[in-house]
């Protein structure tokens, strides 16, 4: 197999007896620039059914797997030396007829390169199209099993098996899956409708359930429920497919409550920014656009940004009779990152070329503008089926590209009053948040945990402000 070498300066081929994907590229790209991808085309191209590293600040494609169909959801280490997915449909054997899940992998061989070399296994505890996530401390991931959740230490990862499972959380039907930033709690969103705050430890329940709606449509919710962690671990937001809204959960409170969004008539992906450039700011992908909201806890979202995409279309799923896995049941639409520098958002797009990076702009009035389109799998026509995005967004501290004058607030016995929303916008208004921050640290119950809230400790040191 021919494998393509790309780098700012030069490219380079190169051939290697294993058969495994590696890239070689003279200049590094930082891990703040990576974009992984995942594509569910099965056509045998390049990038087709198998997992791409793009740089974010170019849109070239430095580094591509082998292809196995078909890999789906991603998670990795902060550095990206070890990227894992869960198959999302298909076999590592082709023709084999119980189409087992596998784990799709990327092994970095050294942070002074951009090589990857990809791997594949079965894994009979996994789930086609169910939920992956690293803690952040980097020292265990968590894997959505057919009857709950498992746990794994990445230390015993290896190109063929995910190692022991060290705890293990049963009854639940995994959507999504978010960890605590101090790797203390793993947050669970099923797929009909309750989020589960399980110590991180053991897996065991530390608070009751919380309710929700979930997304439309049985068959859709397993794929296509998303959740994203705000920065202080208060508040969980979950989206709510064909439904012009979001759930916000209070994990403090034990409520949750739906928001409507403006300009919107879905909502799929969420995130946010959890990069310091743009504190506060929550992105919404509603498939035929991309929207950027000023996040308030429980109370209305403020639009500040918006940009229309071509909107992927279920029907882009087309699958044989001879797949066990139903065409309603089969695609993930609208998936949505923040680049790891937070300058920007990356979308999947239902066009040839399947993603595309939105610049977010906070000077004058803020806005989203195309940076440029990028491909995962190389097959012509596109078929418009990028499935998942993993940027490094919270896990790496980065400068950013303008920096505001106020500094981090330095840490002190008494905690500092409460952060107020700003009054009625002006001209130049400054968005900052109301909600209250919460020391994640090792406790036995997530309610004392979460009930350090009422310290009133500012959520981020930094607000979020539009230049003028």
């Amino acid at each position: 197999m021919t494998l393509r070498t790309t780098s700012l300066l030069a490219v380079s081929m190169l051939l290697v007896a294993t058969g495994h994907a590696v890239t070689r590229a003279a200049t590094v790209t930082p891990v703040a620039d990576v974009i992984f991808v995942s594509d569910d085309d099965a056509r045998p191209r390049r990038g087709c059914d198998a997992l791409s590293v793009v740089d974010a600040t170019t849109g070239r494609t430095v580094s591509v797997g082998d292809e196995y169909v078909s890999p789906g959801r991603i998670a990795g280490t902060s550095d990206a030396s070890l990227v894992l997915a869960v198959s999302t449909n298909s076999t590592l054997s082709r023709g084999e007829g119980s189409w087992p899940p596998f784990i799709y992998s990327m092994r970095r061989s050294s942070a002074e390169s951009m090589q990857w070399r990809s791997s594949a296994f079965s894994m009979a505890r996994a789930v086609h199209g169910g939920s992956i996530a690293v803690y952040p401390n980097d020292q265990h991931l968590v894997l959505a099993s057919p009857a709950g959740l498992d746990k794994y230490d990445v230390a015993n990862v290896t190109s063929s098996s995910l190692g022991p499972t060290v705890a293990r959380a049963t009854g639940l039907r995994v959507g999504d899956i978010a960890v605590a930033g101090d790797s203390s709690v793993v947050f669970a969103a099923t797929v009909d409708g309750k989020v589960f705050s399980l110590d991180a430890d053991n897996l065991t329940e530390l608070a009751p359930p919380i309710g929700f709606e979930p997304v439309s449509g049985q068959a859709q919710r397993l794929r296509n429920t998303n959740i994203t962690l705000a920065g202080d671990g208060r508040f969980l937001v979950i989206n709510a497919g064909n439904r012009p809204e979001i759930t916000v959960v209070d994990l403090v409170a034990g409520t949750s409550v739906a928001l409507p969004l403006e300009s919107q008539r879905e909502s799929w992906g969420v995130a946010f920014d959890l990069s310091g450039a743009n504190n506060g700011l929550l992105a919404v992908h509603g498939r035929s656009r991309v929207a950027v909201y000023e996040f308030r806890g429980t109370e209305q979202l403020r639009q500040v940004a918006l940009a229309d995409v071509p909107p992927q279309s279920f029907s882009n799923w087309d699958v044989g009779p001879e797949n066990p896995i139903s065409a309603k049941e089969l695609p993930r639409v609208a998936a949505l990152a923040w680049t790891g520098r937070g300058d920007g958002v990356v979308a999947t797009i239902g066009t040839a070329k399947e993603f595309r990076i939105l610049d977010f702009h906070a000077s004058g009035p803020p806005s989203l503008t195309r940076r440029l389109d990028f491909d995962g799998c190389t097959a012509s026509p596109g078929w418009g089926v990028g499935f998942d995005i993993l940027t490094f967004n919270g896990r790496i501290h980065t400068p950013t590209a303008t920096p505001t004058a106020t500094s981090p607030a330095t840490p002190s016995a008494t905690p500092p009053p409460t952060m107020t929303r700003s009054a009625t916008p002006t001209d130049s208004p400054t968005y900052r948040s109301n909600i209250t921050s919460i020391p994640l640290r090792r406790m036995r119950s997530l309610r004392s945990c979460l009930a350090a809230a009422s310290t009133g400790a500012a959520w981020w040191t930094r607000p979020w402000t539009r230049q003028a």
